[in-house]
């Protein structure tokens, strides 16, 4: 399939395009990317999609998320975040989201983190030359009683939150901008959850595949609002580990093999890994 005939475009016209692609492995419906777009989580001129000779629709895709990193070791650092790899299922075990993924990182000057969205796919990012990054760890909550630290509510978003969570992700953490942490409020929504607080800590919730899962806790106690969401039943909780205690969350290419294994992300956080 590989040929000199293959083209790759960086920018999608028309995002039902992606959308499209998305249910088939996936079961992402219509609605749902739609909302993705909506809320800014993925903008059509950050795809990076693969064309055959007369294909009018791409053979495989990506999106990309331009992000802000602070490694322990190298400071503040652009970077990206690749996500929802697709190729069309007439076109899979011919090599073509290799061939594009490995086309973007040539072109690419900053590093470029992933989070396979199943242990497997280690093994398959490894060969195109990433390496294991972000450790991490979760906690199961089991249920508590009604009154336990009944005060933890949903807020909205504000700027005053937004300062706090940049404050307390200040060590070592991928950035998201002001548009991506509300669209992380918002798609967290979707899934009947949403931003909570107990007046101190705060988290972000949601119901994925009948688990309930706090993710990116920040403020005084990142345990206290996973405690008090778990009073309705059993919940999870992530959070960083040293490579030796825990399992690796996400992947990163560099041209330098290391120097960002000390970042930790779980913006992008998928539990196919862990359950």
């Amino acid at each position: 399939m590989l040929s000199s005939d293959l083209r790759i475009s960086y920018g999608l016209a028309d995002e039902k395009i992606f959308s499209r692609m998305m249910f088939e492995p996936f079961g992402d419906d219509f609605i749902y990317m739609s909302k993705l777009f909506e809320w800014g989580y993925i903008d059509k001129k950050n795809i990076v999609a693969l064309f055959g000779e007369n294909e009018l629709l791409p053979l495989s895709a990506f999106c990309v998320f331009p992000v802000h990193v602070k490694s322990l070791r190298r400071g503040f650092v652009d970077a990206s975040v690749m996500s929802y790899v697709v190729t069309r299922k007439e076109f899979r075990g011919n090599g073509l989201s290799s061939f594009l993924i490995s086309s973007f990182l040539k072109s690419s000057n900053n590093p470029v983190f992933l989070f396979p969205s199943e242990l497997s796919l280690f093994d398959f990012y490894s060969a195109l030359e990433f390496y294991p990054c972000s450790f991490s760890e979760y906690k199961v909550f089991e249920s508590q009683n009604q009154d336990f630290l009944d005060k933890v509510k949903k807020i909205e978003f504000s700027s005053e939150v937004y300062d706090k969570y940049l404050l307390s992700k200040a060590d070592n953490e991928v950035y998201k901008d002001e548009k991506l942490f509300k669209a992380a409020i918002k798609e967290k929504e979707y899934f009947g959850g949403g931003l909570f607080s107990d007046g101190d800590s705060y988290a972000f919730f949601s119901q994925e595949n009948g688990k309930r899962i706090v993710s990116e806790p920040f403020g005084y106690d990142l345990l206290s609002v996973a405690k008090s969401l778990s009073r309705e039943g059993r919940t999870y909780l992530t959070l960083p580990a040293n490579p030796g205690s825990g399992r690796p969350l996400a992947m990163v290419y560099s041209a330098n093999r290391g120097e960002y294994s000390d970042v930790f992300i779980d913006n992008f956080l998928n539990f196919n890994q862990y359950f």
